[in-house]
């Protein structure tokens, strides 16, 4: 008869609060995320960040994306379109994208 173990959360999930937008994105998330200095200096650590948009999963670039919901943004401007783990500063090597409609980081 086999146990299982309750996982625990390292971490409680906790709201952030409205990001910046893209410019800045990175060292709000610092701020905001108190631990993530830390795990992104650890090479064992993977982060899986969920975003609401048109993504290239094989490479992690951004598209175009869907803030709130609503209607698709466009990246004007930005060429070539940027890695989403460029935009919040993980390591692309350790970040894995993926689509679910809405926007979290998951660690």
């Amino acid at each position: 008869e086999g146990t299982s173990s309750e996982l625990q959360w390292v971490e409680p999930p906790k709201l952030l609060g409205k990001a910046p937008g893209e410019k800045g994105f990175a060292s709000w998330l610092l701020r905001a995320i108190p631990g993530l200095e830390r795990e992104l200096g650890d090479p064992n650590i993977c982060f899986g960040v969920s975003v609401g948009g048109d993504v290239h999963h094989a490479s992690g670039v951004l598209r175009e994306w869907w803030p709130g919901g609503g209607h698709p943004q466009l990246l004007r401007g930005m060429h070539p379109k940027p890695k989403v783990a460029d935009l919040m500063g993980l390591p692309s090597s350790r970040a894995f994208v993926l689509h679910d409609g809405e926007a979290h980081l998951l660690g």
